[in-house]
C-alpha cells in the first residue's frame, strides 16, 4: 500500500486539534516541496538540476529540494540571486526560453570549471553557484565585459527551438 493511500485512511480517525496540525505541516512543506524542476521559479537551479540529470548524479537532487534560508546550501538563495540579476542585466529581455537555456549553459559552465580541481555533483554545483559570471568567463572571454553575452544563449536557444 502506497504512503498516500495510508494517510488518506488514517485521516477521518484524527481529531480536530489532529487535524489542524496535520494542515499547518502540509502549508509549510508546501511552500519548499518541488515535484517538478519546471515548476522551480529559479531559472538557475532548474539549470542545475537538469545537467545534474543529464551528466548523470540527478539523483543527487532531493526530491523536495528545500532552499528555507539563506544560510542553506552554503547561502545559494543570496549568491544565485546575484547570478541571476548579473546575467538578466547584462542580457536585457531574455524570455522563458532564453533562461532555461542560460540556466542550463551556466550549469554548464560551472562543471568544466569544478572539474578541473574537484569532483563534480549536485551539492557541489550549489556550494559553488558563486563560481558562476568565472565559468562564464573561462568559456566565453570577454563576452561578459563587451556586452556580447546575448550570443550564446540566442544561439543556443534558437538551436533547441529548431530541434523540436
Amino acid at each position: 500500500m502506497k504512503p498516500i493511500n495510508t494517510i488518506i485512511d488514517l485521516l477521518p480517525q484524527l481529531s480536530v486539534q489532529e487535524l489542524d496540525q496535520v494542515k499547518t505541516r502540509i502549508a509549510f512543506l508546501s511552500q519548499y516541496a518541488i515535484s517538478n524542476p519546471g515548476e522551480i521559479d529559479d531559472w538557475l537551479l532548474r539549470g542545475i538540476i537538469r545537467v545534474a540529470n543529464d551528466r548523470g548524479f540527478g539523483d543527487e537532487v532531493p526530491i523536495y529540494l528545500q532552499i528555507p534560508n539563506n544560510r542553506s546550501y552554503r547561502g545559494y538563495r543570496d549568491k544565485a540571486k546575484r547570478v541571476r540579476d548579473l546575467f538578466e542585466n547584462a542580457i536585457p529581455k531574455l524570455t522563458k526560453t532564453e533562461k532555461a537555456v542560460l540556466g542550463q549553459l551556466l550549469a554548464e559552465c560551472l562543471c568544466t570549471r569544478l572539474k578541473a580541481y574537484r569532483g563534480v555533483s549536485f551539492l557541489a554545483l550549489m556550494h559553488s553557484v558563486e563560481q558562476v559570471p568565472e565559468a562564464f568567463e573561462d568559456a566565453f572571454p570577454g563576452y561578459l565585459q563587451m556586452h556580447l553575452a546575448h550570443v550564446p544563449i540566442r544561439g543556443l536557444a534558437a538551436l533547441n527551438k529548431g530541434n523540436k
